[in-house]
């Protein structure tokens, strides 16, 4: 028995919500560095929040996303599906 593959399976890991978009840019290692420092200590996606509170406490203490405050129009999926 053949394993069953999707017809969007070449087309990268969003081919089926956008199979028409282009890559915003092609791999390449300076790319992949680029990438990687985005999510690094005072990187530009750095929240400075104090980790050590834990998530729990990072998201339900308002007091402690002086920061980084949650967004009144913006849920958290969002940040993972753009």
């Amino acid at each position: 028995m053949v394993p069953f593959t999707s017809r969007y399976y070449d087309k990268g890991k969003f081919g089926r919500i956008f199979p028409s978009l282009a890559p915003f840019a092609l791999d390449s290692e300076k790319v992949r560095k680029a990438l990687q420092d985005m999510g690094t200590k005072n990187g530009i996606m750095d929240a400075k929040e104090d980790l050590s509170k834990g998530p729990v406490e990072l998201i339900l203490d308002a007091k402690l996303q002086l920061k980084n405050p949650n967004s009144p129009v913006m849920t958290a999926g969002i940040t993972f599906l753009g």
